[in-house]
């Protein structure tokens, strides 16, 4: 099965004691943002909501994505946590029933809500004070060797699911991808974010598994307490991690944050380490950490295999793509059109993409992130024409029946401003994925128990394909597109154009193969202007091979009840003009006439009536409805006149 979309689990929130079915909860309240729409912060498997009852607040993971046995795997979790006793774990209680959504009923995760805030947040407010990042870093190491010493792992270390007290102690959340004895026989649930896990890290689930991540964010914090400088000149993986990326360690020979760190003589013997267990096997990993010798890996790491983890990119114009991948981690890239800052319970910021009233990509930045955007780039209007890439977790946003795709931005170094250049050739150099985004649920099997009751599949159309290759004279093409005096006019143009998303068609029965639309001839079709396209300016050679279009499915139900807006097939968008039968219209002229002659006014009426209804049989009515008009207007007028004077002289004699 398909589990419900994140919008679906935000639009359930706003009424708890009806969505839960867990006492505990349904008597609580979720915290909502500026918009007043419920938060959640999200996550790789589950989306988690801030939920208050009475004194208490609990954090309530809803999960958006398949997992592995999650009801077995939690409930070894939970007694873990139990029996190990560890402060930096925090209690988890699963529970099957605990959410509905429209007619099915949903597992989730309740948690007491820890308040601290995110390891990399916490960074950008403590980089003066080495001594705190150490502390933590300390914090941090003793932790994940805890866990290895009760044979146990998180599975799935990284920034994003380490929290930082006020106090500098820590707290480790999200245990989907856990490792315990007792879970050994399921397998590994995740494999951990690219930014932090060994570039041969796939199905290995062992007490080792947080061995390499822990030395890369212990060798970050440290790196940062001795340089703090370091945040701003190697960070620049849209925010998505510390130091290090993905790139780093597939390529450490390669790698500048490697050749920049060996700079620093204290951490020289730690940063070769780490460099030489990026190039050994996975199984060889500790020894390497550990300075024993070791042997290369021989097998070559080829690009695709190190691209099958990134997010996807997506073009901020293609919205169907977008709302296809709802949930996921993307990467778009677009220009900024126009930029508008409100005052509601804080400052909000969004970063539009195209006509947000018709369901262009939206960036919203909320009271943190604005503040960060300030700090970095100043005023956030500054934004408005530039080419931008921002990383972040797809939602949507549904106002008036309009959907519309949206990131919400965390931090200013989720977003980077590219050129045009950069934009198409992110575009255009995509590699191709090696596995779906969405695993194919006919031949996947489940592992989070079915809903009690079945229902319809949320709506998920299917992502376009990225454009072709281009020719090695590229670059001078575009400078040369660049430098015309008519490229400012059509960049414009450009940016404003949001793409509506194509109904799919319906496939023939008898061959099993979609039916070619049918268009209406050229004399019944209403001529429409012509428009620019929304992608960034690029030129191709007129030997390009067409592009083959992408093969169009049927889509299902969602489980919202407004889907995103298609576009209608052109042999209904301009239906052939009906006629109506013409009313015979012929003596009601002559009628009002009469009528005026008589009684005025009420042939006044009539006349009016008459010259408004079509078509009129002859030139005699519609003479005689005239004249009607004009006696009855002056009948009309003299009575009037008649009942003042009788009215003041009246008035006169009293």
């Amino acid at each position: 099965m398909r589990l419900p979309l994140p919008f679906d689990y935000q639009m359930a929130m706003q009424a708890p004691s009806v969505a839960f079915l867990d006492e505990t909860l349904r008597h609580g309240s979720p915290r909502r943002n500026q918009l007043g729409l419920p938060a959640s912060v999200s996550g790789g498997f589950a989306l988690t909501f801030d939920v208050t009852v009475g004194r208490t607040r609990y954090a309530v993971r809803c999960f958006h994505k398949q997992g592995n046995q999650l009801q077995q795997r939690y409930a070894a979790v939970a007694d873990f946590v139990h029996t190990a006793r560890l402060d930096f774990l925090v209690d988890v209680n699963y529970v099957h029933s605990g959410i509905r959504i429209g007619a099915d009923i949903l597992p989730i995760v309740r948690m007491p809500w820890v308040d601290g805030a995110r390891l990399d947040d916490w960074i950008d407010d403590h980089l003066d004070r080495p001594s705190a990042l150490n502390r933590v870093r300390r914090n941090i190491a003793a932790a994940a060797t805890a866990l290895r010493l009760h044979d146990a792992a998180h599975g799935d270390l990284q920034h994003g699911n380490i929290l930082v007290l006020p106090d500098e102690s820590i707290r480790l959340v999200d245990y989907d991808g856990m490792y315990l004895p007792a879970l050994r026989h399921y397998g590994a649930a995740e494999q951990g974010h690219r930014n932090y896990q060994h570039p041969e890290r796939a199905a290995q689930y062992e007490p080792s598994l947080d061995l390499f991540a822990s030395h890369v964010i212990d060798l970050s914090l440290a790196a940062l307490a001795h340089e703090p400088q370091l945040w701003k000149e190697l960070n620049k993986n849209s925010g998505e991690g510390l130091l290090f990326s993905a790139e780093d360690f597939a390529d450490p020979a390669g790698s500048p944050v490697f050749a920049r760190l060996v700079q620093i003589s204290e951490l020289a013997e730690q940063v070769r380490r780490l460099r030489r267990a990026c190039e050994v096997e996975f199984n060889v990993v500790p020894a390497a950490l550990a300075g024993a010798a070791t042997q290369a890996a021989t097998r070559h790491r080829s690009g695709a295999e190190r691209a099958w983890s990134a997010p996807v990119v997506i073009r901020a114009a293609d919205r169907e793509t977008l709302l296809a991948h709802q949930g996921d981690e993307a990467t778009v890239v677009g220009r900024i059109v126009a930029t508008n800052t409100i005052q509601r319970a804080g400052t909000i910021t969004f970063l539009n993409f195209g006509n947000y009233r018709r369901g262009a990509f939206t960036v919203v930045a909320w009271e943190r992130a604005h503040r960060d955007l300030v700090r970095t780039i100043g005023d956030p209007a500054n934004l408005a024409g530039t080419w931008v890439c921002v990383t972040g977790l797809l939602s949507v946003y549904q106002k008036s029946g309009t959907i519309t795709p949206q990131i919400e931005l965390r931090n200013a170094r989720s977003i980077r401003t590219v050129t045009a250049l950069q934009a198409a050739a992110m575009l255009s150099n995509t590699p191709p994925r090696t596995q779906p985004p969405r695993p194919n649920t006919a031949t996947t099997t489940s592992h989070i128990p079915p809903p009690t009751t079945p229902s319809a599949t949320p709506y998920r159309p299917p992502p376009q394909s990225t454009t072709g290759s281009r020719s090695a004279d590229l670059d001078d093409r575009l400078g040369k597109l660049y430098s015309s005096p008519t490229f400012s006019a059509r960049l414009n143009n450009t940016g404003s154009t949001s793409a509506t998303p194509r109904r799919p068609q319906t496939p023939n029965p008898t061959t099993g193969t979609p039916p070619r639309p049918s268009t209406p001839p050229p004399s019944s079709r209403p001529n429409r202007p012509p428009t620019q396209s929304p992608h960034p300016p690029v030129s191709s050679p007129s030997s390009q091979p067409p592009r083959r279009p992408a093969p169009q499915h049927v889509p299902t139900q969602p489980y919202y009840t407004n889907p995103p807006p298609t576009r209608t097939p052109p042999s209904q968008q301009w239906p052939q003009a009906t006629t109506t039968p013409a009313v015979d219209a012929t003596g009601l002229g002559v009628a009002a006439l009469i009528l005026a002659l008589i009684l005025g006014p009420i042939g006044l009426v009539i006349a009016v009536v008459a010259l408004q209804r079509r078509p009129r049989r002859d030139d005699t009515d519609r003479v005689c409805a005239w004249i009607g008009l004009a006696i009855g207007s002056s009948w009309t007028l003299l009575c009037g006149c008649s009942l003042l004077s009788n009215l003041f002289t009246h008035t006169g004699t009293q």
